[in-house]
């Protein structure tokens, strides 16, 4: 993985490769970290149930015996989940989930609303203390409700061709996102989208502003103005 760091410059976003040693994140630590909730956000068929995948693997090897949850529609994680949510099951059940991973894909098929619903307000509130990681995904970051933005610990940012305004509306970190956004359009018209497994993103920690690039060729140092 390379590592860059994006910052402002006379009101302009850079962003620049920085050494690997730098002490940053380099991916979740899941034996020994807290809770988790997990963005991932981009457009259809950029990779993102390719990643969802490959985190309920990691997540399903360190917590051996802890139950897997999920919103499937598509019936992609069918291998991997213990129980699956329906569109149409009462979602504050959720609330007797306990040590699991709960897992939305294409969140906002299941909670239709721009207004957030009052179980998943309690879901987040109450999260740490159940012990409950979260993964969710979005195709755009329009789609991201604000609760969920507070929340959120990492966002995995595919290809999306969202302007900045979108990402500044919902996501705090927004002037990364977008930044790392803008750089993923420009890679991928010279690059391309990537081919199974390998799919180029961004990892970028909520917490701060630096961000992990995934599957993006080391060569391409180019800077975005």
């Amino acid at each position: 993985m390379s590592l860059y760091r994006v910052y402002a410059v006379n009101r302009k976003t850079k962003i620049e490769s920085i050494p690997e040693d730098l002490p940053i994140l380099k991916g979740i630590s899941l034996p020994d970290r807290n809770c988790f909730l997990i963005g991932l956000i981009g457009t259809n068929r950029t990779g993102k149930t390719s990643k969802v995948r490959e985190i309920v693997q990691q997540w399903k090897a360190s917590r051996p015996g802890q139950e897997v949850v999920a919103f499937d529609p598509q019936l992609k994680l069918q291998d991997l989940i213990d129980r699956q949510i329906g569109i149409s099951d009462d979602l504050t059940q959720l609330h007797t989930l306990r040590n699991c991973l709960l897992v939305f894909d294409d969140f906002r098929a299941l909670h239709l609303p721009d207004k957030t619903e009052k179980w998943l307000v309690y879901l987040m509130q109450f999260r740490d203390q159940w012990n409950i990681d979260i993964i969710y995904v979005v195709h755009n970051p329009s789609l991201v409700l604000t609760v969920l933005s507070f929340f959120t610990t990492h966002y995995y940012i595919f290809y999306t061709q969202s302007i900045e305004g979108g990402w500044k509306k919902k996501i705090p970190t927004y002037t990364v996102c977008s930044a790392v956004s803008s750089y993923l359009v420009e890679y991928v018209s010279i690059a391309g989208m990537g081919t199974y497994p390998k799919f180029p993103h961004f990892i970028v920690d909520n917490k701060g502003n630096k961000a992990i690039a995934v599957n993006i060729k080391s060569y391409d140092k180019r800077r975005i103005e």
